[in-house]
Order: C-alpha cells, then structure tokens, then sequence
C-alpha cells in the first residue's frame, strides 16, 4: 500500500509516528485524524530529500509514501549523518541553576545511536530505557533519564512514554498556557491518535513564542538536537516551577 495525500486511518498515524521520530513536523489536525495533509506531504519530502533506500541510493522525491520510503522510514540512514538541526544551538547561560544538570546531560548524549538502528537498543541506549524497558521506544525514556540528574532528583519519577508524561503534567497543574514562555528543562509533548505520541527537551527558545530549540531521544533511532515550532506541541509540561 502507498500512502498519499487523502489517505487516512491507522497506516497514517503508524507513518506520522515514524516522521515525529525522524524529527520532521506535522500539523495538529492531522495527528489528530490520522491524515495525510499537506503538512505531512511536506514532512515526507523534506525525509526523503536527505536520505537513502536500504541499498544506499537516494530516496525518490515524489512525498509519497510507499515500501521503500517505509522502510528508510524504519531504519533510516543518511548519507551524512547529522545529529543537529539547522540553526540548532545550546547556551546553558539560559538555564535556571534547578534544570541547567538536566539539560547539560541532555546535551551531553546528542549522538547517542541505537544499535543496531530501530531496535531500540545499544549500550547507551539501553542506560536511558533500564532492563525493564528493554527494546522500548524511548524518547520519554530518555527525558525522565536526563531529569534524573535535577539537583532534587526528577519531580516526576521515571515516565515510559508521552500520554504518561501528559497526564503527570496534567494532574500536576504542570501543564503551561499558551502565552507562557517556554524555557529550557521544559518538556515538549506531542500527542497523536490512539495515545501514542513524542516528547522533546527544551533547551532554549530560538525565536520566543514561536520556535524552540530541542534535545529528543529516539528520534531517526539516535538523541538528536532539534528545532521546532511550538505549534507542533500539543502542550508543554513544565517539572519545576
């Protein structure tokens, strides 16, 4: 089956989780409905536009979704790996003394690859996940594992995954409004349909209130520094008051 423009239903959702991971963004509404939109046309043009099939070769850009692209989508490889985003940059300057040891260890594991890639594991990988975890998606994960190092421990304990880290931040009164700056050792979550979903570290604002600079796990099966626009959050979860 080739994914397109129009398609919808389950197999879109599965894909907009491989590109949230792959660190492309995608519009709200269409997480929501499981839609493959112009956004997430966008989204699989600009993957495939920097990556190879499973025998090296460029993928073809035609934004189309079919079992090659799928399969670079799973497993990808670039033909130079890069483990920051354009414009992405870090200044610990930024941070509150509270979240600055959580964002320096963030910063620190930037590179960290699975091995082998998509199977969520590897020697570093396996640190951030513990043997409870094993072989688990693991951009939450790799979160509670940096906000393990706060001066005070981690306000919320070990979380597995996005809808869990949401909910904390929900009953905690934890979740910010959407005029309120975000700052850095903030969690970015991004929600999509059947509760599965992506998180992001924020380590500091590129353009305040409207793109912010990220360190996320599990992300093209590595820790990689991102930027994103605020809007691709469905809410932000601030630990520390």
């Amino acid at each position: 089956m080739t994914l397109v423009v129009g398609t919808t239903g389950k197999e879109v959702g599965e894909l907009h989780q491989l590109l949230l991971e792959a660190g492309e963004q995608i519009t709200a509404d269409e997480l929501r409905g499981q839609v493959f939109g112009p956004s997430t046309r966008t989204a699989v043009l600009d993957f495939q536009s920097s990556h190879v099939d499973p025998k090296g070769r460029p993928l073809a850009q035609d934004g189309a979704v079919g079992p090659v692209t799928l399969a670079s989508l799973k497993n990808p490889r670039e033909p130079v790996e890069r483990f920051t985003a354009a414009g992405w940059r870090y200044d610990i300057t930024e941070c509150r003394p509270q979240e600055q040891h959580v964002v320096e260890v963030a910063i620190r594991e930037v590179g960290t690859k699975e091995d082998p890639p998509g199977s969520n594991r590897g020697p570093r990988v396996d640190l951030y996940t513990g043997e409870q975890w094993y072989g688990a998606p693991w951009c939450a994960l790799f979160v509670s594992f940096c906000w393990k190092y706060a001066d005070a421990g981690s306000p919320f304990g070990v979380k597995a995954s996005a809808y869990k880290i949401k909910t904390w931040g929900t009953d905690k009164h934890a979740i910010l409004s959407a005029d309120e700056p975000a700052r850095p050792g903030d969690i970015g979550v991004i929600m999509r349909a059947e509760g599965r979903g992506h998180v992001a570290l924020v380590i500091g604002q590129e353009v305040p209130g409207e793109k912010l600079r990220c360190v996320e796990g599990n992300n093209g099966s590595a820790v990689r520094g991102t930027v994103r626009d605020r809007t691709q959050f469905t809410c932000i979860v601030r630990p520390l008051r």
